[in-house]
C-alpha cells in the first residue's frame, strides 16, 4: 500500500487522463499506483484520445512520432531536444 502526501501530481502525458480500476471503475489522477484504493483491483490507464483520423497519422513524419496523438507523451514534446532517439 502506498502513501500519498499532499495532493497528488498532475502529470501532462497527453492523451492519458487516468488510472481506472478493472474491477470497479473508480479512477484516481495519474500516480505510480498499481492497486485501487477502493477493491485493490488492477489499475490502467484511462485515454481519451479525441478525434484521431487516420489520414492525420500518415501524414505525419515516417517514424514514431506520427502516432504522437495516441502515445501517452507530455503535449509539449516537440520542445524538449530528444524528439528523433536513434538518429
Amino acid at each position: 500500500m502506498t502513501t500519498t502526501v499532499g495532493a497528488p501530481t498532475t502529470f501532462d502525458l497527453g492523451p492519458a487522463q487516468a488510472l481506472s480500476c478493472r474491477e470497479c471503475g473508480h479512477q484516481i489522477p495519474l500516480a505510480p499506483e498499481f492497486a485501487c484504493a477502493e477493491c485493490f483491483g488492477p489499475l490502467e490507464v484511462a485515454y481519451s484520445f479525441g478525434r484521431i483520423r487516420r489520414e492525420d497519422i500518415e501524414a505525419g513524419p515516417k517514424s514514431i512520432w506520427r502516432y504522437r496523438d495516441l502515445l501517452p507523451v507530455p503535449s509539449d514534446v516537440d520542445s524538449h531536444p530528444n524528439t528523433q532517439p536513434g538518429l
